[in-house]
């Protein structure tokens, strides 16, 4: 069994805290310590931990009687541990308020003696948490082993028995109808007071049904019991793909991933083994669609995303599982590059073979976008989260390319998460703006001719080539714009300005 928690009762037997005074809250000592930190700020909310040990002089409310009150409160909110704090400093006693507080909701207030330096109660106290987190996790390494040899061996009854000593209670799993499917020998359905789902992906497969509450406030309970179901959800799942095609169980496998209901790594790995799922050192998603001026309803198109769910055309590759979400084409490829760079390039060459591939198969054109790398399965979900992102960005911004990537994106994400910063307003309001309305009133095209003059990299005759209007024309336009702002295209400062507001103002901000 896993070393037992690391609680406020074991806490105050350190040397440290010998001379500690327990004033309140005697009956949280069996409260877990997970964290410890030294809060001096008038407003705690939102900066507690469940299972904090909260150390105080009380400088910050040092002119609030009620101040310490405050934090218990908090505390309560956040399921935090204790509170210890220095009394006759910044307070000349203990309020009863507090303590009454603190006994009501079994928040321990501890007073410390004050000439104990904080350093040298927190130093311990880590030792400890980390003491003891390393012993429960070497006995879920142990115990996982375990659960994972039993199932291996079709012992399914032997892994719930032994869940239910580990818990100490009757367990079973329960079919989707609610039938008791495999059950301990003391397990009743009336009994039941925890049930955890068994899925593949969005699909529930069973139900694991216990006859105790467990939840998270037992780490240790918490991480066997979803061992246990991370472990049933992969034999299931390899049990139900043993009729259906290979590809077909890849393309299941592939929704789940990009779901947010994953087991650990260790697991997933098993079902990519077992499903021959493409392997490299890191993987990255692509979404592909019709390219803007084709509709997205387009029959072609349709009829392809219809034969991909049926099952009746393939589009994956070697080293890619494909699957319909939505109006889009979803891919999975894996990776033979080591290098952060080298993995992008590759990324980007696979999918636009993807793409060709595509294209001559239906006759209309395509966009693709590409999430960034990862190397783990349980972490592709936000290369996809990455792609749809992007997709998003480039309909926006009216990205020329085909095939683009997230990285081609940072500034514009950069700029997403400051949209509402006043700057970026000022600063599109005095450079932006004035050139739209001259636009309006004069019926000119200088806005279009700056953003293409700043892509172009100053190349006057690469813009004129491609707004199709001679050399001359742009060179006026451009004289134009520096008469309406008031500033020099060629001053980098100012051409550095102008591409950050104009990318701005594609994407709809600094209005």
């Amino acid at each position: 069994m896993a070393k037992s928690p690391f609680t406020v009762e074991r806490m105050l037997q350190l040397p440290v805290m010998q001379d500690a005074k327990v004033v309140g809250g005697l009956a949280g000592l069996v409260n877990e310590i997970r964290c410890v930190d030294v809060v001096e700020v008038p407003d705690v909310h939102g900066w507690l931990r469940k299972g904090e040990f909260v150390l105080t002089t009380g400088y910050s409310f040092r002119s609030d009687p009620n101040g310490l009150c405050k934090i218990i409160e908090e505390m309560r909110l956040a399921e935090g541990a204790a509170v210890g704090f220095k009394p006759k400093r910044f307070l000349e006693a203990t309020p009863p308020e507090a303590i009454q507080l603190s006994n009501q909701h079994r928040i321990p207030l501890i007073e410390i003696p004050p000439a104990i330096p904080y350093i040298e109660i927190t130093q311990p106290i880590m030792e400890q948490i980390l003491d003891s987190q390393l012993a429960m996790m070497r006995e879920i390494y142990r115990v996982n082993g375990r659960f994972a040899k039993l199932l291996a061996t079709e012992r399914g009854q032997e892994l719930l028995d032994v869940l239910g000593q580990l818990l100490g209670c009757e367990t079973a799993l329960l079919t989707t109808a609610g039938s008791v499917e495999m059950r301990t020998a003391g397990f009743r359905v009336e009994d039941v007071q925890t049930t955890r789902d068994v899925c593949s992906g969005q699909v529930t497969l069973a139900t694991l049904a216990l006859t105790r509450s467990v939840g998270s406030e037992n780490a240790f309970e918490d991480m066997c019991l979803e061992q246990v179901v991370a472990l049933l959800s992969l034999n299931l799942t390899a049990k139900r793909a043993g009729g259906q095609p290979a590809q077909q169980v890849r393309e299941q496998f592939l929704v789940e991933l990009l779901s947010d209901r994953l087991p650990i790594e260790g697991v997933l790995q098993q079902r990519a083994r077992q499903c021959r799922w493409p392997i490299g050192p890191a993987w990255a998603v692509a979404l592909v669609e019709p390219a803007p001026d084709t509709r997205t309803d387009s029959r072609d198109w349709v009829h392809l995303l219809n034969l991909v769910s049926n099952g009746q055309q393939h589009v994956h590759g070697q080293r890619s599982v494909a699957t319909v979400l939505g109006q889009q084409l979803v891919f999975a490829c894996a990776l033979t590059q080591q290098g952060f760079t080298e993995q992008v390039e590759e990324s980007l060459h696979l999918v636009r073979q993807i793409v060709k591939r595509l294209e001559e198969m239906i006759g209309i054109r395509l966009r693709a976008v590409i999430g960034e790398p990862r190397r783990e399965l349980r972490n592709l979900v936000q290369s996809y989260e990455e792609a749809k992102r992007a997709l998003e960005v480039a309909g926006r911004v009216g990205a020329g390319r085909d095939v683009l990537h997230w990285t081609d994106f940072y500034v514009e994400d950069l700029l997403w998460d400051v949209r509402e910063h006043p700057s970026l307003s000022r600063l599109c309001r005095a450079l932006i703006l004035p050139i739209e309305e001259y636009d309006k009133e004069n019926g000119t095209d200088l806005l279009r001719t700056l953003d293409a003059y700043l892509r172009c990299g100053g190349n006057t005759r690469q813009v004129a080539e491609e707004l199709f209007v001679h050399r001359n024309s742009v060179h006026y336009r451009l004289e134009r714009i520096q008469d309406i702002i008031g500033k020099s295209l060629s001053d980098p400062e100012t051409a550095f300005r102008l591409n950050l507001c104009l990318r701005a103002w594609k994407l709809g901000f600094g209005t």
